[in-house]
């Protein structure tokens, strides 16, 4: 390279990631060294939750180092994400070479740079898996045993409204590569109850949300919590979450702002949103009946798959093409 150092390369997911952007960055950075010979380095922007740190541990991994900012001529690549209202405000959207995501189209036009691959799976681990695979190899088994648990994470071991046959597929061969027990799945699930059992409301919000951009110009934005736990009522029932969640609209600078809360164990998800406009909106885009702040629906809801679809058609986003979405 004529004496000039390499840009750095990097692959990691939004700040404050789950299993799934942890686990498939890692799983990444070793398919691109056997693959393509190239060395990215997984990197942390936030803090790890509870059932990541339980799968990096059964694995021996050693977590991503946090970083606070990147090399000017780095490359990047995004596993689990391309919505740039999610990642650090520092990040050159033209430093990105690549995208791995499972979610409703993002800020695609602004990856100008990249390959971008989104595809409808239940998790980002399971298009990972399936690079190694296409490749004519496993992983590693610790790196197995790490995109097993993302699968299971994101998912819900397999029993969230957004699993494919893929997902299925992919967590039948990782466990042919490394011990994956039952057992263990429960465990992460259960690793769910953490952050709801031990954080603030402040601090349990902003582990959990995340911030979209909708309509034509991404002028209206919103954030949307959303807590996966078996015991909802330990969150609806915390006596300062209305307040909570106002705070963290002024915050973030948002009209719209709601917790979505996922009751795992009985199939029901609590809609909290103390906003009238927010109340009204959710109630004319996805069918939502409120009492007081709460809506209940006998269904697991999830951002990816309930939520910024229908929002993005009300707003009337527009796709990178600039032709709406349907």
């Amino acid at each position: 390279m004529n004496g000039r150092q390499r840009p750095s390369r990097y692959v990691f997911s939004y700040v404050n990631p789950d299993t799934d952007g942890v686990c498939g960055s890692i799983a990444y950075a070793e398919w691109a060294r056997r693959v393509r010979a190239e060395t990215y380095t997984p990197v942390l922007w936030g803090a790890l939750d509870a059932a990541t740190r339980a799968a990096l541990h059964r694995y021996e991994v050693q977590a991503p180092s946090r970083v606070d900012r990147l090399h000017p001529d780095c490359r990047v690549v995004l596993v689990d994400t391309h919505h740039l209202a999610q990642l650090p405000a520092l990040l050159n959207p033209r430093q990105v070479v690549e995208v791995i995501d499972h979610h409703f189209p993002g800020d695609v036009a602004a990856f100008s740079n990249a390959r971008v691959q989104n595809e409808a799976v239940g998790a980002a681990a399971t298009l990972v898996a399936e690079r190694f695979e296409a490749a004519g190899m496993l992983p590693s088994p610790s790196v197995a045993g790490l995109l097993a648990s993302a699968i299971v994470c994101s998912t819900w071991d397999l029993k969230a409204p957004s699993t494919s046959d893929r997902d299925h597929h992919a967590l039948d061969r990782l466990r042919t590569a490394t011990d994956f027990p039952a057992a263990f799945a429960k465990e992460l699930l259960a690793a769910l109850d953490h952050a709801p059992a031990t954080h603030d409301t402040t601090t349990l919000l902003s582990r959990h949300a995340k911030r979209f951009r909708f309509g034509a110009n991404g002028d209206d934005q919103m954030v949307i919590v959303q807590i996966e736990c078996s015991l909802p009522m330990v969150v609806t029932e915390r006596s300062d979450l209305p307040d909570s969640i106002r705070a963290m609209a002024r915050r973030e600078n948002v009209e719209h702002c709601f917790v979505s809360v996922v009751g795992l164990a009985e199939g029901i998800t609590y809609v909290v949103c103390p906003h009238p406009g927010t109340r009204a909106l959710l109630e004319g885009v996805l069918g939502l009946r409120f009492i007081g702040d709460v809506a209940r629906e006998h269904r697991l809801m999830l951002r990816k798959t309930h939520y910024v679809p229908r929002l993005s058609a009300h707003f009337g986003r527009l796709d990178e093409d600039g032709e709406p979405w349907s």
